[in-house]
């Protein structure tokens, strides 16, 4: 079955002033139903198998004040399989640049030259996918445009439990799954979300140019089991800009702001997390009509939660910062300080969160940016701190942090200087009474790198046999009034 140029409505009162719901032009689509031909005599059920391919020039949501939602280059696949899951396979033969593995076109009007013809690969299982450039308002709160895209079909995955090793015992290849796949993206997308959106007197977030896409995904259990299906589900996104608009005094944003996800099963009594690892096998996800992201999680970080940007903040020119930042959330196997300097200490499977920032310039005070300003400015900071629980007994912790600026200043009252040059600090500490604390340099050291931003990171280097530690060290200059 097919057609071509189609107009559509779907909702209440059609066709009239009162309309409410959904107007699709330009639909075309070509569907095909097959059912296998069993052999004479055979009383097995025959299988079944659809197949769709579904265009339209726009669609649009009519009818209630306020809420506007229109689409365009709007596609949908549906390539089904009743009972055993094999699809038909429309793909092109190997080697081959014109012939399918099954040829089929559908007539789709009067005309002979209106047809389509199907190209769903059947490598991708049953497969259900959308995709379109969409603009939603809905009554000036939340604002979205851009390229949209679902998708859901089956796929092969790696979990993060492979062992590299070069003793050929210790050495295991990582686990494969096969999994139901939902995927969900985004490209080019702006956003507004506050009140009066779209006009002079916005007031809210705006985010602008994001990419975004998301995997969820269920581990397909074999018929009869009785084991529960593991989830998972990874996202990766970045958006141009995300400024906070509307309030005089108050100016926030960011740019260049990426964030990073990857969860699964939770490491418990040792064991580490499991996770899809994608930094072994990437994965595409499609984000729009012509564009992909790509999933690249690295699964040895274990359950993540990341993000960095640039942040700009002012607080009615009382406090103001800008600067690169990171913050992530995972998993670290961490080594304790040993008895002595040859000595290995415990090792602890960790829950650890990170925040860093680079080229970090902040002011605190009155009359910020102008020549009038009075009080205390950083330049140029850098710092890593490091937030780690045991993760079988949440009574242990440990906190380290390595900084370091360029220059700290008193400013604005003729007479009075305070200046502090190459300063450092260095904390390192455990939570928990005669807990040794994490140790960075010695034998078997933890070996932990902070992204401080989206491409700067600092090491830390903190030496466990020094036990709890708490440093600052700098060059400092201070003159009141001459006296």
């Amino acid at each position: 079955l097919g057609a071509h140029d189609l107009r559509a409505f779907a909702g209440i009162n059609g066709g009239t002033d009162d309309a409410i719901g959904l107007e699709l032009t330009g639909v075309d689509f070509a569907l095909a139903l097959v059912s296998e031909k069993p052999a004479t005599g055979n009383t097995t059920q025959p299988r079944l198998w659809t197949s769709l391919q579904a265009s339209a020039e726009s669609a649009a949501f009519v009818g209630v004040d306020g809420l506007t939602a229109q689409a365009d280059t709007i596609a949908i696949t549906v390539n089904k399989a009743s009972t055993d899951g094999l699809v038909v396979d429309y793909s092109l033969k190997a080697e081959s640049e014109t012939e399918r593995k099954t040829a089929m076109t559908v007539r789709t009007g009067i005309d002979e030259a209106s047809s389509i013809m199907f190209d769903m690969d059947g490598a991708e299982g049953n497969l259900l996918r959308a995709s379109a450039n969409l603009e939603l308002d809905m009554f000036g709160f939340f604002q979205v445009s851009g390229g949209f895209a679902i998708e859901k079909k089956s796929a092969e995955v790696v979990l993060n439990d492979g062992v590299v090793s070069e003793v050929e015992a210790e050495a295991n290849a990582p686990t494969e799954l096969s999994v139901d796949l939902l995927t969900i993206g985004g490209s080019g997308v702006d956003a507004f979300a506050g009140m009066n959106g779209g006009t002079a007197d916005a007031i809210g977030l705006q985010l602008s140019d994001v990419e975004f896409g998301l995997a969820l995904m269920t581990e397909q259990v074999e018929e009869g089991s009785t084991a529960a299906a593991r989830k998972f589900t990874t996202l990766k996104a970045n958006a141009g800009e995300i400024s906070f608009v509307g309030v005089d005094g108050i100016t926030a944003s960011a740019t260049d702001l990426s964030v990073e996800i990857n969860r699964g099963i939770a490491g418990t009594a040792g064991a580490a997390d499991v996770v899809v690892d994608f930094g072994y096998r990437q994965l595409e996800v499609l984000s729009g009509p012509e564009s992909t992201i790509v999933l690249d999680s690295d699964g040895s970080l274990g359950q993540l939660m990341r993000a960095s940007g640039t942040l700009d903040f002012n607080l009615f020119n009382f406090v103001s910062l800008n600067g690169n930042f990171a913050i992530e959330s995972s998993s670290k196997e961490i080594h304790l300080a040993g008895v002595d300097n040859a000595t290995a200490g415990e090792v602890v499977q960790a829950n650890m969160l990170t925040i860093g920032g680079s080229e970090v310039n902040a002011f605190v005070g009155i009359n910020g940016g102008t020549d009038d300003a009075i009080g205390l400015q950083l330049a140029k900071a850098e710092f890593g701190l490091a937030l780690l629980s045991d993760k079988d007994d949440a009574t242990r912790s440990w906190t380290t942090l390595e900084a370091n600026a360029e220059e700290l200043s008193f400013v604005g009252i003729e007479g009075l200087t305070a200046s502090a040059k190459d300063i450092t600090i260095s904390i390192n500490q455990a939570g928990k009474l005669n807990d040794k604390v994490v140790d960075y340099v010695g034998t078997g050291a933890t070996d932990l790198t902070i992204k401080t931003g989206n491409t700067t990171d600092l090491k830390l280097s903190q030496e466990g046999s020094e036990g709890e530690t708490l440093k600052a060290s700098g060059n400092l200059d201070i003159d009141m009034f001459g006296f």
